[in-house]
């Protein structure tokens, strides 16, 4: 592996541990209204932005999960902490899955004791795959930011793979 490709994957990897995926604890614990959500959605799931003037979440997407039923609707116009977990899971999920494999992983009328256990296993686990070491890919010989971009590609695709499988048997 080139200096240069190792450079930049040690950043491309800082970039992704520092991904600011909150414990349910730090969810906030008042009420918030639909532009408070989205800044704060999208500052939460900024590692994942494609562009910089575009965020991950917006007004329209929202009132759709909620019209689609794949989260609660909010209360008086207000969200709480339930759907912003709801919020961080979805935005995330649709980065591998459609909305109809979405829907059938989350249950919008959940109890909240649930939707915070799923939340709690959630965010812990991506911020475990978050912690990438970049070094085994410099042993397995990565040596191209083609035959980098192929090996995580066809690792994305076998685990959504296994992931739909799961779901499916579920």
């Amino acid at each position: 592996m080139n200096e240069e490709l190792k450079n930049g994957l040690e950043k491309a990897a800082a970039d992704i541990k520092n991904i600011n995926i909150p414990t349910w604890d730090e969810l906030p614990s008042f009420e918030l209204y639909m532009d408070q959500v989205i800044t704060l959605i999208n500052e939460y799931l900024d590692v994942m932005r494609d562009n910089e003037d575009e965020g991950v979440i917006t007004k329209n997407m929202i009132n759709n999960y909620v019209k689609m039923k794949i989260m609660p609707p909010p209360v008086r116009k207000k969200y709480s902490r339930l759907h912003i977990a709801y919020l961080i899971i979805i935005c995330m999920l649709k980065q591998i899955f459609s909305i109809s494999v979405i829907n059938s992983i989350l249950i919008s009328d959940a109890e909240p004791e649930e939707i915070k256990r799923i939340y709690t296993a959630f965010a812990s686990n991506v911020r475990k795959a978050a912690d990438i070491d970049i070094s085994k890919y410099a042993k397995d010989g990565v040596a191209s930011e083609e035959s980098c971009v192929i090996r995580f590609s066809a690792e994305a695709i076998i685990l959504k793979t296994l992931a739909e499988k799961i779901i499916k048997n579920a």
